[in-house]
């Protein structure tokens, strides 16, 4: 939500080349972390800044970076093209690459100052040596691949100009594993530097970061506050900063999420959960929509499972797009089909908490949540892809009877949700897609497809399996184990979410400890379910071939030995009978 003030307003002033940039983003006003950031970064200060994500983060760094560099390398002053005056640092190359991209629009304006990014996807040397010819003023990009080019070549690449350092998605930057390799590059950097860290969450470790690595900093915190009163609740943005706010005169609640997001959560069980995701899918065709699943494994599922109910046109239009989206992609295809969902007007991606991670995918309408995030603090980023810079937004969240204190506990961290009833599942009337002779033990036509899918086409059979397995080894590892609690999971309804023919013969389904498994088997050799690819197919007949022909071999093998040691054993029985014949 943008306040009143104008960027031609702040004090110290913008550039006019920084006010020709704000304008070709199509900005007047600025949002309330731009208005209460700006001024101390333009000061020299240190900030420490906590914000929901879309809050025009990246404009309240990137404006003063140019701004600290056109006062501190005057136009007389020569510049090599290899002197780094500002480094940026983000979790995921897709949060970097868009920095990159704001980052360039500006240094249009400011043409003396370019920019490089460094983040994996390619070769260490394409890095290297891209900036070994062209050089960059200020480097954007991935704290590990910064690191593996700085070690590669030093005698290059070296921070002793050093002006600004930022740090977006601070939090995200430590829960990913990055604090060994940001404190080995903070030793290359010069003590005397501005210093900006950003995050939508102010965790412990952010701020030990932030007394290790700052001066004396400016914090801030711009998050929603409500004020309730006799006649209505009233939101608005509220800054403080060093924690002196001053304490409003009615009670409030400091919200961690935008007020222009509707944040709801549903009731359902696991197998009822794919019906609700068709149902929403079908009433929001023309919204763009994420889908968060709890594995790479469950993405891989459940976006070839509904691409391929789309593509048959009966239960979901041919027209919806749907994209998986995750970490384990090869990473030229991750931006591909990043891009891709990007420029698409609407569609349906599915996805882990790699699109959670800071990445600014415009006009996002809806987040919906398969599986609530085994990190409590994650579920902040994933609703933040919805509702940002002021626009409106909605997230759902689906959790079961058991997991229902999860709410709490979201409610207890600033995070407001409202109750939205279930829908009516399609039931066997609506099934407009033909099943095959084989027993139909799912209610909905959904998952009658979703079996009927398993039955035909081997590679949605092992990902079923393969999604399952990895769910529940994640909800075991949820860091809110005291809430979603393995010994109450309902693991028969999860099988039949994944439309499963049998269960794994793995040990959580066995039912040592827990509810008791209900699901029934479907009577189908699941051997002779093939691969639709032929080439795949005729790798797999042949493997089985070759396996049967060695267990064959092997049982052969074993006769001969087994009647090897009869005839022996025959041989030496007759031998001793000789031996006493003779003896009498």
């Amino acid at each position: 939500m943008a306040t009143e003030l104008k960027f031609s307003d702040l004090e110290p002033a913008l550039s006019s080349e920084s006010l020709a940039a704000v304008a070709s983003f199509g900005f007047t006003c600025m949002t309330p972390v731009q208005a209460s950031s700006i001024p101390y970064f333009l000061k020299n200060k240190d900030v420490c800044v906590e914000a929901t994500t879309g809050s025009g983060k990246t404009l309240a760094f990137g404006l003063p970076i140019f701004e600290i560099l056109k006062r501190s390398v005057p136009e007389t002053t020569e510049i090599s093209k290899h002197d780094v005056f500002a480094l940026i640092m983000a979790p995921t190359r897709e949060l970097a690459s868009q920095i990159h991209e704001v980052i360039n629009k500006i240094s249009q304006f400011h043409p003396r100052f370019k920019s490089v990014l460094f983040v994996g996807g390619t070769h260490i040397t394409e890095s290297c040596t891209a900036f070994e010819e062209h050089g960059g003023h200020i480097v954007i990009g991935t704290p590990g691949r910064i690191l593996d080019v700085k070690n590669r070549i030093t005698n290059v690449l070296t921070f002793k100009k050093l002006e600004v350092l930022v740090l977006d998605e601070a939090d995200t930057l430590l829960d990913m594993g990055f604090r060994d390799t940001i404190s080995q590059l903070l030793a290359f950097l010069p003590k005397q530097r501005r210093t900006g860290l950003f995050s939508a969450t102010q965790t412990k470790e952010v701020r030990e970061l932030a007394r290790a690595g700052m001066r004396n900093p400016v914090s801030i915190s711009v998050r929603v506050q409500t004020r309730p009163n006799a006649n209505n609740d009233q939101n608005s943005d509220l800054v403080s900063r060093n924690n002196n706010a001053e304490t409003p005169a009615l009670p409030t609640l400091q919200q961690a999420t935008p007020s222009t997001l509707d944040n709801c959560y549903m009731v359902c069980e696991y197998d009822q959960r794919p019906d609700e995701i068709l149902n929403f899918l079908r009433t929001h065709l023309d919204k763009k929509i994420i889908v968060f699943c709890a594995t790479c494994a469950c993405v891989d599922y459940y976006s070839n499972v509904f691409e391929q109910i789309a593509k048959k046109g009966k239960l979901l239009p041919d027209t919806l797009a749907v994209l998986g989206f995750h970490g384990r992609m090869v990473p030229k295809k991750r931006t591909a089909l990043y891009r891709k969902f990007v420029k698409l007007p609407s569609g349906v991606m599915f996805s882990t908490d790699v699109a959670a991670r800071g990445v600014d995918i415009p006009d996002v309408d809806w987040i919906v949540q398969l599986a609530a995030p085994k990190d409590p603090a994650f579920f902040v980023h994933r609703v933040g892809r919805t509702a940002r810079a002021g626009r409106t937004g909605g997230a759902l969240l689906f959790v079961t009877s058991e997991e229902q204190s999860y709410v709490d506990l979201l409610r207890g961290r600033g995070v407001p949700l409202r109750e939205r009833e279930r829908t009516t599942a399609l039931n066997d009337g609506d099934n407009l897609i033909e099943t095959n002779s084989g027993p139909a033990t799912c209610g909905s036509a959904l998952l009658k497809a979703m079996k009927t899918l398993a039955m035909t086409d081997r590679t949605v059979l092992e990902a079923g399996s393969h999604a399952f397995m990895s769910f529940l080894r994640a909800y075991k590892e949820h860091m809110c184990c005291y809430i979603f609690r393995f010994e109450q999971l309902d693991i028969g309804a999860i099988a039949r979410s994944y439309a499963l023919l049998r269960l794994p013969k793995i040990p959580e389904t066995r039912g040592v400890k827990g509810k008791p498994i209900e699901f029934e088997i479907t009577n189908i050799d699941t051997s002779t379910v093939p691969y639709l690819h032929k080439e795949q197919e005729e790798a797999r007949l042949r493997r089985l071939k070759e396996a049967y022909e060695a267990a064959e071999e092997e049982d052969k093998k074993a006769q001969s030995e087994a009647r090897e040691r009869k005839n022996s054993a025959k041989a030496a029985k007759q031998t001793a009978a000789e031996g006493e014949s003779d003896g009498e």
